[in-house]
């Protein structure tokens, strides 16, 4: 004869074979349940359940070495071709008008330590190996795409700290000789598309020096050798059919300048020393474009281009406009190259220092350039003396002219 209420005081080693409980069940000891059970309330094992539990589990000291709070061990039928499920958890809310702050289908706590009791490592979630024979794919863990929520849609959103002791695959399965490994088509509909983005929010503490990406090279203690170790590698891209690159940059600097920020180098390397053949902070083994200032050694010497731009490019002069193509008070020492390309076409060379520049060169054969202020007609290049001796192109043409200049300073004037 099957039981219909039970009361809610404790009951001890209870055997059920087709209960229908319609009130609380607490069970202090073991309860067998044989057949099928609909329990109609909360449920307590080894102690009352609250009422905001539906089930609520403790129990007095186990015994083994290995012994669990709740184990789920289902026998899958054959019908189960689709999904079988051990244990799942998930949950609805009454209908009312109400917002619940956070809703959690699984939660884990850290546990109570006894007196004198330790533990060694506390595991909120842990996923055996899954793979044995009979199995195709092993998931420790597989998280479905999230989508569907009003603001954040994240498979998986760690606050704390992330340790990956293997490798890792982004895309694709991970690979054994690669550590981190990124792949994939990526999904949105923003017109640029990155791989990885990194922009950390360094804190107050950082006052000795902050990366946002900094490594280096490893090796195990043994006799051998690698004949190719790379920090960073950029190869060549592979292109599907139809699409296409406009420029292509294996290493593309941004500004690094801005308000706050001391000196701004885009590329620095320091003195390259050690090695037993070549020393070398850079090695361009193909063709190097630089546009703009190049400064050897000290910074007094260098290549300066202020040409702004090529062909017909150059600095726009109208009649009687003067430039200093390398600023004011900048005290030019060394040889500088200027061309004109609208009118002229030809170019002429000066060497400058101090107070005097000397034309040395005049592809004008004498018709278009000059070393002295004021001269009519001419394209003059001189040291102007009201300017802290800065070099200074005159355009005492009745021409608008572009202008270009490239300087070899030897020295600044001391």
């Amino acid at each position: 004869m099957s039981v219909q209420v039970v009361p809610t005081n404790s009951v001890k080693d209870l055997a059920i074979t087709s209960p229908k409980l319609a009130n609380n069940l607490s069970v202090a000891g073991t309860l067998s349940v044989a057949g099928t059970s609909a329990l109609v309330g909360n449920v307590g094992v080894g102690g009352n359940p609250s009422a905001a539990m539906g089930i609520f589990i403790t129990s007095a000291a186990l015994t083994s070495t290995i012994q669990y709070g709740m184990q789920a061990s289902p026998t899958f039928s054959s019908a189960a071709t689709a999904i079988g499920v051990g244990v799942e958890g998930t949950g609805q809310t009454a209908a009312a008008s109400f917002t619940m702050n956070e809703f959690r289908a699984l939660s884990t706590y850290a546990p109570s330590i006894g007196a004198g009791s330790t533990i060694t490592s506390s595991i909120g979630l842990r996923a055996q190996n899954m793979g044995k024979a009979g199995i195709t794919n092993a998931y420790g863990v597989y998280i479905d795409p999230q989508s569907g929520a009003a603001t954040a849609n994240i498979g998986l959103y760690n606050g704390g700290t992330t340790q990956f002791a293997g490798t890792v695959g982004h895309g694709q399965a991970p690979q054994s000789n690669v550590a981190i490994a990124l792949s994939g088509t990526l999904t949105g509909g923003a017109s640029t598309q990155v791989a990885y983005e990194s922009n950390p929010l360094f804190p107050s503490t950082a006052t000795a020096r902050v990366a946002v990406y900094e490594g280096n090279v490893t090796m195990v203690a043994a006799s051998f050798t690698t004949p190719d170790a790379r920090i960073f590698s950029a190869t060549n891209p592979s292109l599907g059919a139809g699409s296409a690159i406009t420029a292509m940059y294996g290493v593309y600097v941004g500004n690094m300048g801005g308000a706050g920020v001391g000196n701004a180098y885009g590329v620095y390397i320091n003195p390259q020393s050690g090695a037993g053949v070549t020393n070398s902070g850079l090695w361009n083994a193909g063709t190097t474009q630089l546009v703009g200032t190049v400064g050897v050694g000290d910074g007094n010497v260098g290549i300066i281009d202020v040409s702004r731009g090529s062909g017909s490019g150059g600095m726009v002069m109208a009649p009687n406009a003067t430039w200093t193509p390398f600023g004011v008070g900048n005290n030019f020492s060394g040889m500088v190259i200027v061309d004109e390309t609208i009118v002229s076409g030809r170019p002429a060379v000066f060497l400058c220092g101090g107070t005097v520049t000397t034309l040395i060169g005049d592809g004008s054969a004498g018709n278009f350039w000059s070393a002295t202020q004021g001269t009519a007609s001419r394209v003059n290049v001189y040291s102007d003396t009201a300017n802290s001796y800065s070099v200074t192109i005159q355009n005492s043409t009745a021409n608008t002219l572009h202008v270009q200049v490239l300087g070899l300073r030897m020295r600044t004037q001391q």
